[in-house]
């Protein structure tokens, strides 16, 4: 589930980089030097870390707090789109919004993986991996330096 889900994540994302003159190749067999080491970072860091924080401990704060399942997937999920939405003032409402509704609701997903997997980080850990080392990278490149 968690794979399938990275893999819409990852269509969604790669929408961009015809926009910004990249090949999509570059998504899955970035140039060696730097692209190909903040693909990899990007990808470990975040697949790793925001896992590690969204799902294993803020889950599992709700969990004993005596939250149910639904709720356990809904708040972390809602804060993991609220953490990656930049600032308001700067994009305004309507681009934030897109933001942060998709984002969360990844995060929900693979909330919901994390569950079904019986609390194993393994399968949202690939996923943000795959979602996060295949364009994004690219994204951020753009938006700092307006080329790739």
């Amino acid at each position: 589930m968690a794979l399938g889900l990275a893999a819409l994540s990852i269509g969604s994302n790669l929408r961009f980089l015809p926009r910004m003159h990249i090949p999509l190749s570059y998504a899955f067999f970035p140039p060696f030097g730097f692209q190909l080491f903040s693909a990899l970072t990007v990808g470990i860091t975040a697949g790793f870390c925001e896992e590690v924080l969204y799902r294993a401990f803020l889950m599992t704060e709700f969990a004993e707090a005596g939250y149910n399942q639904a709720m356990q997937v809904v708040l972390p999920g809602l804060v993991f789109g609220l953490t990656h939405a930049g600032y308001l003032n700067l994009v305004g409402f309507l681009p934030w919004l897109g933001i942060v509704l998709p984002t969360a609701f990844i995060g929900m997903m693979w909330g919901v993986s994390y569950l079904l997997g019986r609390r194993s980080l393994v399968p949202a850990m690939i996923a943000h991996f795959l979602n996060d080392a295949t364009a994004l990278h690219w994204i951020g490149f753009f938006m700092i330096t307006a080329r790739p």
